[in-house]
């Protein structure tokens, strides 16, 4: 009888559909992007890019998502002084989709180099601000994630932008990202021109 039992709940096609949930996304992206990353062999073969490096790190913040990651860029020869400092919160919204939720920090110098630190950094609310309209969805082709902002919603106002665009591929070894900025009229004003940043994996 037991053995009988186990065969029908085998078949039943509930326990099929129970044992066939969805891939969690957040902790692979989570990977993907966690570390440190730089374009520094792409600036030494094209003059076009500067060496720049990425890194990134969980931190706790409950409050502001399950899955949060500290990212700061600068050049490799100012480490001490990142040009962006960022929370990124990652919520997946289907089984192939993911959103990342950009936060800006209200206080960055406080956060330079946090990811150096052997101990684990919190946030609250209090701490970020909201970019709205700068989040990146993303997809899983099962090896990798790629997305993009939406168009004309992530305000900026460097060097004339009105808006910015960020355009992000994901491996387990490198990031591709390719962040510009365009004025009113649609016309690039800042950001690379001849494609995607590649930071490889450190």
């Amino acid at each position: 009888m037991i053995f009988l039992a186990a065969c029908i709940q085998q078949n039943d096609p509930s326990s099929l559909d129970d044992s066939s949930s969805s891939v969690e996304l957040a902790p692979i992206l989570s990977e993907h992007l966690t570390g440190t990353f730089n374009s520094y062999d792409q600036s030494e073969s094209d003059s076009r890019y500067y060496a720049i490096q990425l890194q990134s790190c969980a931190v706790d913040a409950p409050e502001i998502g399950e899955h949060v990651l500290y990212v700061e860029q600068a050049s490799l020869s100012s480490l001490n002084a990142p040009y962006r400092q960022r929370l990124y919160v990652l919520t997946q919204t289907s089984d192939t989709e993911i959103t990342s939720t950009i936060y800006s920090l209200k206080a960055p110098n406080a956060s330079i180099g946090l990811c150096n630190e052997s101990t684990t950094s919190n946030f609250t609310f209090d701490d970020v601000e909201l970019r709205e309209g700068c989040d990146v969805y993303l997809e899983h082709d099962g090896e990798a994630f790629h997305g993009a902002t939406e168009v004309g919603t992530c305000s900026s106002d460097l060097n004339g932008a009105t808006y910015a665009t960020s355009i992000v591929s994901t491996f387990e070894d490198k990031i591709e990202s390719l962040d510009q900025g365009f004025n009113a009229v649609g016309l690039q004003v800042w950001g690379a021109e001849a494609g995607p940043y590649i930071f490889l994996r450190q």
